[in-house]
């Protein structure tokens, strides 16, 4: 790849960028609009079909691993995975052949250029879709950097599943390691999609050349693309700040209607924010585009179409724009109009107060109390002599450092442990000490029932025997991933309250006998939510420790989080209450969006 400067990259992008910056804008939203038509209609029928093929309901992780042992399901499984890479490469299509013929100055229309996109197809099929696959995978984690799809960027790794590995210092440093490993093939292969389009190349061959093209300029691309990320955003921060300070202006004077004024401010900042990811997407491609058509590496033809300008096109996507924006004014206006949030959301604190304590200690416990949340979730395992001990792990070792397992040992051998965590010790707890210090401290339990296979039968009935000899069988819930489990509770004790715990969800919630559900951060839906509720369900989210999460449950009405962040929780609370002047409300409002 000849040399091209920092300086000439970055003045060319932003050049080729600004001379049609309002095409672009109407462009890409048209993209995504067909993109988000294409993938709600061809991708939710084609997995309602595949879910009749396997006679599920839904995917979740009760069973997943049967769909693996029906070759019906996992050739509907391929044909599934290959319909959402042909989407994806539809979406890229689209935006690399827009910005392609505009840099080679060649006029083609929206038409021929779907056309091209359809007729390219052909070159990613087979096993070719292979490397598109895994190279879309690679692009999840980074979603947010600005190459991304509408599918790539709705999809994010658990926080769950970045909890657990960042507990242990072995797994932070896998983390950070499969993180920096993956950032580094990102940038390898980012050349590969406008190759595919711009070449006649196979997506073998794409993935070839882009490693060869960035094999010494890594450093210097990343430099490049970061800069024009960066300009971006300092002028578009520079804009918000403007229109923020005319809404504290506006707060401050006297002006009739001020409520619509802000609420019109805010719609500003809004369309800011998202023009600014559309930007981000184009400057990106621009960047990628230019360097490739420098190098006289885009050798497909493209020929010039008549362009007639479709009048009555172009208005109906005004008119629609200006009914959005009117619709997102009057929807901003009633929120800034209406300050007064009536938090109904149940707040669960996970495992106790593990900011004070050891997890699942009497400490912890204690420290969690002093919150006053709805419950404390705590973990319990079932001992050698069928008692149960307070613990998250069958294994011992991460906790104590020794290797001991909960199901080998009496109660009375594990309470005499020592935890440590932190900078925290404490002693291991059998469930009964933690149901006294409870009833003491005048909170209820949420009880997740941990399993290991190595309980005994009667293990549900020794269970249901402890919490009615407490007396505490219709304060406190129950929940686990084991759905027969809490089946079973539900059955022989009707009066208490269970929950299935499912860490993923696609489709809807199954017919099962139990009284609420806890899912994980990225599956919650409105639309699973609202099915629940028909069906009588609750719905608690865990684990729920990002600010802007908070906010949004809570703004929502969730049913119920389950939280590490307690302090946090309240601070959030707080501000919901409290803050009445008009830029707290927005303030609060954007925070919710981002």
């Amino acid at each position: 790849m000849d040399f091209l400067s920092i300086k000439e990259i970055v003045k060319n992008t932003i050049s080729y960028t600004n001379k049609k910056k309002r095409d672009y804008i109407k462009l890409f939203i048209s993209i995504q609009i067909f993109s988000l038509c294409v993938s709600m209609v061809i991708l939710k029928i084609s997995f309602n079909i595949f879910l009749k093929i396997s006679n599920l309901d839904n995917i979740n992780n009760s069973n997943i691993i049967t769909l693996f042992k029906n070759p019906e399901s996992i050739l509907g499984l391929i044909l599934l995975f290959t319909l959402a890479v042909i989407v994806v490469y539809l979406e890229f299509s689209l935006s690399v052949t827009v910005i392609i013929t505009d840099q080679k100055g060649i006029r083609v229309s929206i038409k021929d250029i779907i056309k091209l996109s359809f007729k390219n197809m052909k070159k990613i099929l087979g096993v070719q879709l292979i490397p598109l696959f895994l190279y879309f995978l690679l692009m999840i984690p980074l979603a947010e950097l600005g190459l991304n799809s509408l599918i790539t960027g709705s999809i994010s790794i658990p926080d769950f599943i970045i909890g657990s590995l960042l507990k242990s210092k072995a797994g932070s440093i896998l983390y950070m390691v499969a993180m920096i490993l993956v950032i580094y093939i990102n940038i390898r292969l980012i050349f590969v999609i406008p190759l595919i389009i711009g070449r006649n190349i196979t997506a073998f061959q794409a993935v070839k050349q882009s490693m060869e093209l960035t094999k010494k300029k890594s450093i210097f691309l990343l430099l490049s693309l970061f800069i024009l990320e960066v300009l971006l955003a300092i002028g578009s921060i520079l804009i918000i700040l403007l229109l923020f300070g005319i809404i504290i202006i506006l707060e401050n004077t006297k002006i009739l209607y001020n409520s619509i004024s802000i609420g019109i401010m805010l719609t500003l900042i809004q369309i800011v924010i998202f023009f600014t990811t559309i930007l981000a997407k184009v400057l990106l491609l621009q960047g990628l585009i230019y360097i490739l058509n420098k190098n006289n590496l885009l050798d497909l033809e493209y020929k010039s179409s008549l362009l007639n300008k479709n009048k009555k096109l172009s208005t109906l996507f005004n008119i629609s724009a200006v009914i959005f924006i009117i619709i997102t004014i009057i929807f901003n206006v009633s929120q800034i109009s209406n300050p007064d949030y009536y938090i109904k959301t149940k707040v669960i604190a996970h495992r106790g107060y593990v900011a004070k304590g050891v997890e699942n200690s009497i400490t912890s416990i204690k420290e969690a109390a002093k919150f006053k949340p709805d419950y404390v979730e705590i973990d319990i395992m079932q001992t050698k002599d069928k008692e149960f001990v307070v613990t998250h792990d069958s294994n011992l070792k991460r906790l104590t450092g020794k290797n001991i397992n909960v199901w080998q040992h009496n109660l009375r051998d594990l309470t005499k442990l020592t935890l440590k965590q932190g900078q925290f010790t404490d002693k291991v707890s059998s469930l009964d000490e933690v149901i006294v210090e409870a009833k003491k401290l005048g909170i209820k339990l949420n009880i997740e029932v941990k399993y290991s296979g190595n309980e005994s039968r009667d293990m549900i009935d020794v269970f249901i025997k402890k919490l009615r000899q407490y007396h505490v069988e219709d304060e406190f819930i129950v929940q686990s991933l084991s759905l027969p489990y809490m089946e079973e509770i539900n059955e022989k004790a009707p009066e208490i309250k269970v929950g299935y715990i499912i860490p993923i969800q696609f489709g809807n919630f199954g017919k099962d006998n139990i009284d609420f559900i806890v899912i994980e951060e990225s599956s919650y839906k409105k639309s699973l939510v609202n099915e629940a509720h028909k069906n009588g369900k609750e719905v608690y989210v865990w684990t729920v420790n990002k600010e802007q999460n908070i906010r949004k449950y809570l703004m929502d009405n969730c049913d119920g989080i389950i939280t590490d962040k307690l302090e946090l929780v309240e601070q959030v609370k707080k501000d919901l209450k409290e803050n009445t002047k008009f830029t707290d409300r927005v303030v609060q409002l954007l925070k919710q969006l981002s």
